[in-house]
């Protein structure tokens, strides 16, 4: 499998294991300088939860990813947006 796919099905893992509604998470990704972004579009309800409080949540998510994309040698980073925000 390769590094872009693992480190989907494992951002997938991480997000479905938080949110309220799993069915409506999309994950796109495309290449950036250096590195590969993912965008991640939530139900609205959800983005707080994934953002917690102060953001620690996200930040946390964000350094898991991190990691799991220098394991592969990857630079990744990491959107997560609401639909309504991207509509």
């Amino acid at each position: 499998m390769d590094p872009t796919s693992t480190l989907q099905e494992f951002l997938v893992f991480m997000l479905n294991n938080l949110v309220d509604y799993p069915d409506e998470v999309e994950i796109s990704s495309e290449e950036i300088d250096g590195g590969r972004q993912f965008v991640v579009k939530l139900n609205d309800d959800d983005v707080g939860r994934v953002i917690g409080r102060n953001g620690f949540t996200i930040s946390a998510l964000r350094s898991m990813f991190d990691a799991a994309g220098e394991k592969h040698g990857m630079r990744v980073r990491l959107k997560v947006f609401g639909f309504s925000e991207v509509e």
